[in-house]
């Protein structure tokens, strides 16, 4: 497995840190491969990696399982797999009934909007492709995870996580689970985005929508033909 990581980096804003990205991930220009943004936050990201490689984008189908409060303690698919984080548990101090209210909220969350959007966006053709997963700030595996195994499920054949910044025990924890990982930065405890972003606008189902709509007219092969 191919390990890429740089200094902690900060940008203006997820497209700035996309464009960093997609440097970093400049052998996979053209490839026979698909940009997956782990919603909601990494499609914003994603979008501008898709762009700047001339590759499709898609959505992976996954949710957050987020505490009261807003920290995330695990993710979910749509088979209703859960992928849970038993460290962010234990900082969030969830009892099991609020994770389990936590969840199915999760799960509900998830079913609207894939039958909201554009359902053929959160199932992309993988099978022999390479995936190239993208996020916007690793700050706990579960939810890496979570995509990758949907990655996996769909048949890729190899799979790339991506993320401007992570937390060093979540960095760890994907090492052995991707074939490539690419963080532009790390460090021991990231509380959340506004330590990567100078911007960085809590981002809505409607900027989800936004940007799968602006891709499902967007060929990149009629860009790259030109």
């Amino acid at each position: 497995m191919a390990t890429t990581i740089f200094r902690p980096p900060r940008f203006v804003d997820r497209t700035d840190a996309g464009g960093a990205l997609a440097r970093a991930l400049s052998r996979w220009r053209g490839a026979d491969a698909c940009v997956v943004g782990i919603p909601p936050g990494g499609i914003l990201v994603a979008e501008a990696v898709a762009s700047a490689l001339g590759l499709p984008l898609h959505c992976a189908a996954i949710r957050t399982v987020e505490s009261l409060a807003g920290r995330v303690v695990g993710a979910v698919d749509t088979s209703g797999t859960l992928t849970c984080d038993a460290e962010e548990e234990r900082r969030a101090g969830m009892t099991a009934g609020a994770l389990d209210d936590a969840v199915i909220a999760a799960r509900r969350a998830l079913d609207h909007v894939v039958h909201r959007l554009q359902p053929d966006a959160f199932r992309p053709a993988l099978a022999g492709k390479t995936a190239i997963l993208v996020d916007d700030v690793l700050l706990t595996p579960s939810t890496a995870l979570a995509a990758i195994g949907w990655a996996r499920e769909l048949g890729a054949r190899y799979v790339v996580y991506a993320a401007p910044a992570g937390r060093a025990r979540a960095i760890a924890a994907l090492r052995s689970r991707v074939d490539q990982l690419v963080v532009l930065g790390k460090s021991a405890e990231l509380d959340d985005g506004s330590e990567v972003y100078a911007l960085a606008p809590r981002v809505s189902d409607a900027d989800v929508e936004a940007s799968l709509a602006h891709f499902s007219t967007w060929r990149p092969e009629l860009d790259q033909a030109e």
